[in-house]
C-alpha cells in the first residue's frame, strides 16, 4: 500500500499527458504491481510443490519483513505499455 501518494500523483500525471496529447489510455489499474522475480525459460519445478513451500516458508514472515516500523521504498519505477497482459520490460 503507497501512504505517500505517489502513486497517485503519477497516474494523475499520466492521465493529463495523455488529455493534453489527445491520447487515450485503455486503463490506468488500480493496482500497485511489483514482480521479485522472473523466469527466463519455464521452470521444471513442480508448480504445487513450490506454491506448498511458500505458503509455509514465506507469508508467515510477510508482515515482519513489511511492518510500519520499517517501510519499505522504492527508488526507480519503470511504466509498462502493453497491449497483450503481460508486462514485458525490454531490458529485463
Amino acid at each position: 500500500r503507497d501512504e505517500s501518494g505517489g502513486i497517485a500523483k503519477m497516474r494523475q500525471c499520466l492521465q493529463q499527458v495523455a488529455e493534453k496529447r489527445k491520447e487515450k489510455i485503455h486503463a490506468i489499474p488500480g493496482i500497485i504491481h511489483s514482480t521479485f522475480l522472473r523466469f527466463a525459460h519455464v521452470p521444471k519445478s513442480n508448480g504445487v510443490v513450490v506454491q506448498e513451500r511458500y505458503q509455509k516458508n514465506v507469508v508467515p514472515y510477510v508482515q515482519t519483513i513489511f511492518n510500519k516500523a520499517s517501510p519499505f521504498q522504492a527508488n526507480t519505477v519503470k511504466l509498462v505499455c502493453e497491449s497483450t497482459p503481460y508486462m514485458h520490460i525490454p531490458d529485463d
